[in-house]
């Protein structure tokens, strides 16, 4: 009992501890242990089952320092939260439990708490991405050190299927990606990657390396060190497969594996990178496929570094496991292979499943593998023919016992999430023996000539007159850090789109007299006889109290600091020679939208806004106001105004009748008000031009408020949208 562990490594030693699992394939990111003398069976309710815990989910659980960390669902409709619970990893007990809200998210609550947590032993500290864009960093203790909201700072998206990332952590950095739209040359939903310190959460860098994504995805990128070149390897949700330097985000090559976005994880040992896809693939009508690609190469490597392939093999999700020369996969129906690694030869093949969702692991001998329908099985995994040991069959009189998540190995237990416990199996009497792994190879010694540079941070939100300092970092072309530049170095800075300063050291200072703005810092240096350039993103924050009545933004254009204000989606419009905001897309894939134009820190204030529907198809829009992450809407269609939070489910609703004609301006006014640990929500609308009305038209109170996020405005639907005058004021 207790959380020493000293025993599972040697003092002083520097390498990776085997004995932990401190990512969700364990600490070769390969889904391999090298302990032994782990269980053959169990049973759920006694043997080898050292404790449970009430706390499911369908993630992977991670264990460091002694610690089990998971994130999941909790509560119950109006309670509903996502939240990172820490347990004592050899006896069970809750350490300490970190909730958050969800809020701007399509996803439904069974497909909450979809990614895995991730640590980094240097620190201790754990990073956890939600379903709604929240991004904390704990240290092991369940203190917040940084928290970043990516949904309302940068644009990310959370749809309806779920499909979120597990971070990844690197040196100095965490790396989570999402499908994201937000503003400036961000402003085109990408797959985008973003690297942040993992100490303070400032970004270094951004990296799209695909094109436009046909799906969301939640394959974990890996990191390998291929030719002296640290990488970052990965699926994406083009379809394609991509290598990129870790340390600057710049892609390095590509390889189109599918028509759709790749979900399953991939496995990389040495010059070679496993994956599998279950859709449609680009040159036959065979759905699926497994593929050994070579990541030596450079751009498009799709017809030139193609090892071989395993035509109509599908893992939709599964990652496969490496051991030694063995490659072992499980595809969408539950049947499992085992390939010779370098040729891709079958040695043997076993039916493991009916269908198969959350990866295996292996140790000892033995493949640990969770089945989607209440099923976990232990199978021995030999040279010529596998063999069943044991299989557990979870129950329930309330609904299947999902498992999605892998499971993880840490000091001799095998720790096993389902939909609605969370186990720790394995001999009471088992004595870890120390597992030293040692790290990928450094690179080397940084070569003279710098080939790219980089500004740090890459990305800022800050208010009018903030100042910033930047710093420039020259990297040679194998991704490695040659120093950092300042003022008399051969740097220079520039601005783009932004009224301010900036000094020859890099200190920039927003101009004070501008309530809102974006653009961009440039850094130009000299090298080898030319110049290398890269920028990072500013935005500048409105305070309050803030007003926009479009009249100084041209026809066509957008407010430059909004996030969400894309193109595609909005643009001025002149009417009577009056400029109004029009949302205009009738894209199915951009019905819904958001654009936020504040810090998603703000609370205690009103938003005001004029608004007006049109009829198209015999279809009139839902038009929205969001105030502290609440939306305020009135619905053409039904008739209706509504106050909602986390709109598929919802959590917490109150709707009442309202008409709402087509083409008649209303005006719009939400508020929430915090008693004690109430939430009281407000809104009213009138038809504009006349008196305001005394009274709130609706209210809802929330036991369990909302009390920060950025304001903005909410629309569903294909018929065009209009808002004029909107306001956003301190109470």
């Amino acid at each position: 009992g207790g959380s020493d562990r000293s025993a599972s490594r040697p003092a002083g030693t520097d390498g990776i501890d085997g004995n932990e699992w401190t990512s969700w394939r364990g600490p070769e990111n390969s889904g391999v242990s090298r302990a032994t003398g782990l269980i053959d069976h169990w049973n759920s309710e006694q043997d080898n089952v050292l404790w449970k815990q009430p706390l499911g989910g369908r993630s992977t659980p991670i264990v460091m320092n002694g610690k089990v960390f998971v994130i999941r669902l909790t509560g119950d409709h109006e309670s509903w939260q996502e939240e990172v619970v820490c347990l004592d990893a050899f006896s069970g007990e809750i350490l300490w439990r970190h909730a958050f809200d969800i809020f701007h998210s399509d996803i439904a609550s069974d497909r909450v708490g979809w990614t895995s947590v991730a640590g980094d032993p240097e620190t201790g500290y754990v990073y956890a991405h939600g379903v709604q864009g929240h991004f904390f960093c704990f240290d092991e203790d369940g203190n917040v050190i940084w928290h970043r909201s990516l949904g309302e700072e940068v644009g990310a998206f959370y749809r309806y299927g779920g499909r979120t990332h597990t971070p990844v952590v690197d040196g100095d950095l965490v790396i989570v990606s999402f499908l994201s739209s937000s503003l400036g040359d961000q402003g085109r939903g990408m797959h985008r990657y973003l690297a942040m310190n993992k100490r303070t959460g400032e970004v270094v860098w951004w990296s799209a390396p695909g094109r436009a994504p046909l799906d969301t995805t939640f394959g974990v990128p890996a990191v390998a060190v291929v030719n002296g070149v640290r990488q970052l390897i990965g699926g994406n949700g083009d379809g394609w497969i991509y290598g990129m330097k870790i340390a600057t985000g710049e892609k390095i090559w590509g390889f189109q594996l599918s028509k759709r976005g790749i979900n399953s994880s991939v496995v990389v040992r040495g010059n070679r990178v496993y994956v599998s896809h279950s859709e449609d693939n680009i040159d036959t009508t065979a759905m699926g496929r497994f593929v050994c690609i070579d990541p030596t190469g450079e751009g498009d490597v799709t017809q030139t570094h193609e090892v071989w392939r395993r035509e109509g093999f599908g893992a939709e999700a599964v990652a496969p496991v490496l051991v030694g020369d063995r490659l072992f996969a499980v595809n969408k129906g539950g049947e499992l292979i085992c390939l010779d690694a370098e040729t891709g030869e079958e040695h043997w093949s076993f039916k493991a499943a009916k269908e198969a969702w959350g990866s295996p692991v292996w140790a000892d001998g033995k493949l640990y593998l969770p089945e989607v329908r209440s099923k976990f099985h232990i199978i021995e995994a030999g040279e010529n023919e596998a063999r069943l040991l044991s299989t557990i069959e979870f129950t329930s009189s309330e609904r299947m016992v999902d498992l999605r998540g892998a499971p993880a190995i840490a000091y001799g237990r095998i720790y096993v999430m389902t939909r609605e416990m969370l186990y720790c199996l394995g001999s009471a009497d088992y004595e870890p023996t120390p597992i030293v792994i040692s790290p990928l190879p450094d690179t080397g010694p940084a070569d003279a000539v710098a080939a790219s540079v980089q500004v740090v941070p890459g990305e800022v939100q800050v208010s009018p007159g903030s100042e910033v300092r930047f710093t420039a970092r020259l990297f040679d072309a194998r991704g490695r850090l040659i120093e950092e530049v300042r003022q008399g170095e051969g740097v220079n800075w520039t601005l783009s789109g932004l009224r301010g300063t900036i000094t020859g050291n890099g200190v920039f200072t927003a101009d004070p007299s501008v309530n809102g703005q974006f653009g961009t810092l440039t850094v130009t240096a000299r090298s080898g006889g030319r110049e290398i350039t890269n920028s990072a993103r500013i935005r500048i924050l409105p305070n309050l109290p803030f007003s926009e009545d479009f009249e100084n933004i041209g026809e066509g254009d957008r407010p430059t600091h909004w996030i969400g204000a894309t193109p595609v989606k909005y643009r001025t419009v002149i009417e009577d020679g009056n400029h109004i905001f029009q949302k205009t897309s009738d894209l199915p894939q951009f019905w819904r939208s958001y654009a936020l134009f504040g810090a998603s820190t703000l609370s205690e204030y009103t938003i005001t806004a004029d608004v007006r529907g049109a009829l198209k198809r015999r279809s009139q829009p839902d038009i929205g106001l969001v105030n502290s992450r609440y939306l305020l809407e009135l619905r053409g269609n039904d008739q209706q105004l509504r106050i909602v939070s986390w709109v598929p489910m919802p959590r917490v609703v109150q709707s009442i009748d309202f008409t709402v004609d087509p083409d008649v301006w209303y005006t719009m006014k939400f508020r929430v008000d915090y008693e004690g640990d109430r939430g009281i929500v407000r809104g009213k609308v009138w038809t504009r031009g006349e008196p305001e009305p005394a009274g709130w038209t609706i209210e809802l109170e929330d036991s369990m408020p909302h009390r920060e996020g950025s304001p903005g405005i909410a629309c569903y639907s294909m018929a065009d949208i209009f808002f004029d005058n909107i306001s956003v004021v301190k109470y």
